[in-house]
């Protein structure tokens, strides 16, 4: 056993070190076997010497030095490293890590920095683990014909991996936490896996899913254990029991990879496609070639609560997102993680194309299937909350004036939760639902409508989840258009109500004006001109002065919010739908932009 300590330059061990390092560094070959210890040494291996540990303790374990490898270590045993910075300092082009153990050997220890070596070489015969959570980096090749593993636990992610050039014989292995009990969106890492990973059968089935399928459902079950699973595609399974799953194939994914992505007319949901990250590392959405596609993403995900499946959203242009599951988006996809991303209108076709260089580590302890939160921005951003006290949803609006006003880059459409127990509220971006809203900037009393739908009855409560970056003489107004009623989101963050099952684009508006001034919100729509009133059929009739001046669209609603009637109005007269029951009743009346809503009871 050979242990290096730094200890002063008068001591005989550190002579004894200095010995070493010289012997090490002229002589073509030195053997340990007992294992090498560095308590603080500086351990250089020259170019073409080899550095060898081997027997049955032929571990490296460096504490608090660092080896500078020139040449090749070679170790039948583990590679430890303890200390705060990568154990092999920078290591030179052409240097070689050997790891040529008959057992396995791992790659680890307390330290957090990345294992950067130049080539990696696995033996046959040798098996390497690389720690759960690690990250290892080789700016050469990667040659295994042996086995190697990267290594997962139930605390911290999968270590990741990041190569020049992956070959060799051998069998590689990317293992995968997940727990039961509900659907995880997954791809592998590695060529030739199957759905045997997941324990694939009739009744934990996974699913596939091709846009361009028209036949009967874009959908396909997967109830085999022997269906290959295809690089770069995303899929949907459902394990039986919590645990390591762990991917297995003949290379781990390396190189240029590209995905062909369809939008297929006729389909319910049409342009959307499923998409996986093919490393066994970060990928950067956002400096991705991406042909025909809008720079928006999706993941399918368990809220914070674990009560229901959402949909988390993410604009890669104003690197926002959406954080209904409790953990952040950013533009970086996690390793396996599959996501989704939709064509633009108006093309059948797209394109998205990886390579090397979009690939990084991130900092993922204990947040696995996401990445850490990106530095702030100072855009003027207004995110919204809504619960019925178990599920929630989330929208947000923002100012940048690179934004147009209409439907563009920086607007992300709402992808529905489809779920009757979930509430959801949206605004409009030109004629999408928008979950992400981007505006060009704040003026003087814009009214911006907030879409509501719910579809079960209950009580719910709108909250301003964040408010960033607006001048201190911005007011956000939340206006409940069924009540007539107006709320100040920066005073009082929380608005409370009730409601029936309704699908309502105009329930609500968000009003942003200046506490210096007064001018009317509905200075082009006056109030003096709406009159509403019932007559002796229990019909509901208003009456509308300007209705030639600008389109003018009007609405009745019942107290619960659920909209009953809509029309254009085109005549100074309308009679707005048939006999109404008795009870309270509200009509809006909306024209460019601006909203006047009226109360009437029908006795």
């Amino acid at each position: 056993h050979i242990s290096f300590r730094g200890l002063g330059p008068n001591n005989k061990t550190n002579m004894k070190k200095i010995f070493i390092i010289l012997l090490v560094t002229t002589m073509s070959t030195a053997t340990y076997a007992q294992g090498l210890v560095n308590n603080g040494a500086h351990i250089v291996v020259s170019s073409g010497a080899t550095l060898t540990v081997d027997g049955s303790s032929g571990n490296v374990q460096n504490t608090s030095g660092v080896i500078d490898l020139s040449g090749t270590l070679q170790l039948d045993g583990n590679l430890t490293n303890n200390a705060p910075t990568n154990a092999l300092g920078t290591p030179t082009s052409g240097s070689t890590v050997v790891f040529a153990g008959t057992g396995t050997q791992a790659v680890g220890g307390s330290s957090t920095a990345i294992f950067t070596f130049d080539k990696l070489t696995v033996n046959s015969g040798a098996a390497l683990e690389m720690a759960a959570g690690k990250q290892l980096t080789c700016n050469g090749s990667l040659v295994n014909n042996g086995t190697f593993t990267l290594k997962t636990n139930t605390e911290n992610a999968t270590a990741t991996l990041l190569d020049n050039g992956f070959s060799g014989t051998g069998t590689n292995k990317v293992e995968l936490y997940l727990s039961s009990g509900r659907n995880w969106y997954v791809s592998s890492p590695v060529s030739g896996a199957t759905s045997s990973v997941f324990n694939t059968n009739a009744s934990y089935p996974m699913y596939a899913y091709n846009e361009s399928n028209t036949n009967t459902t874009p959908w396909t079950w997967i109830t085999d254990d022997q269906t290959n699973l295809n690089v770069m595609t995303g899929y949907i399974s459902s394990v039986q029991t919590s645990g390591i799953y762990t991917f297995t194939g003949g290379l781990i994914n390396t190189g240029d990879k590209s995905f062909i992505l369809n939008r297929t007319v006729g389909q319910a949901k049409d342009g959307f496609n499923l998409v996986g990250n093919p490393y066994p590392s970060y990928v950067d959405l956002h400096a991705a070639i991406r042909t025909n596609l809008i720079p928006t993403y999706w993941y399918r995900s368990k809220n914070d609560v674990n009560t229901a499946y959402v949909f988390e959203t993410y604009n890669l242009i104003s690197e926002l997102g959406t954080s209904l599951s409790g953990k952040s988006m950013t533009n970086y996809i996690p390793p396996m993680q599959a996501f989704w991303i939709r064509v633009d209108a108006g093309c059948t076709s797209g394109n998205i194309d990886f390579t090397n260089a979009l690939r990084s580590h991130q900092d993922i302890s204990n947040n696995k299937f996401r990445a850490p939160t990106t530095a702030g921005s100072l855009l003027s951003v207004l995110r919204l909350k809504i619960t019925n006290g178990t599920n929630s949803d989330e929208t947000i609006v923002l100012f940048n004036p690179n934004a147009s006003d209409g439907y563009d880059a920086y607007d992300s459409p709402k992808m529905s939760n489809a779920n009757a127990a979930i509430p959801e509220i949206y605004t409009v971006a030109g004629s999408e639902q928008a979950v992400i809203n981007g505006l060009n900037s704040i003026e003087t009393n814009t009214i911006i409508p907030l879409g509501f739908r719910t579809g079960q009855p209950n009580s719910f409560s709108i909250m301003a989840t964040e408010l960033s970056n607006f001048t201190s003489d911005t007011r956000i107004v939340l206006k409940d258009n069924v009540l007539n009623t107006e709320q100040d989101l920066a005073s009082t963050k929380t608005y409370s109500f009730t409601s029936d099952i309704v699908d309502n684009a105009d329930r609500f508006s968000l009003i942003f004006k200046s506490t210096s001034l007064t001018t009317s919100l509905n200075n082009s729509l006056k109030d003096k001109s709406i009159i509403v009133y019932k007559n002796a059929n229990h019909q509901i009739v208003l009456k509308c002065a300007d209705f030639g001046a600008n389109e003018h669209v009007a609405k009745v609603f019942n107290i619960l919010g659920k909209e009953l009637f809509v029309s254009q109005i085109t005549s100074y007269i309308t009679q707005l739908g048939n006999s109404f029951i008795p009870g309270v009743y509200m009509v809006t009346v909306t024209s460019e932009g601006k909203m006047i809503t009226k109360k009437i009871v029908i006795d």
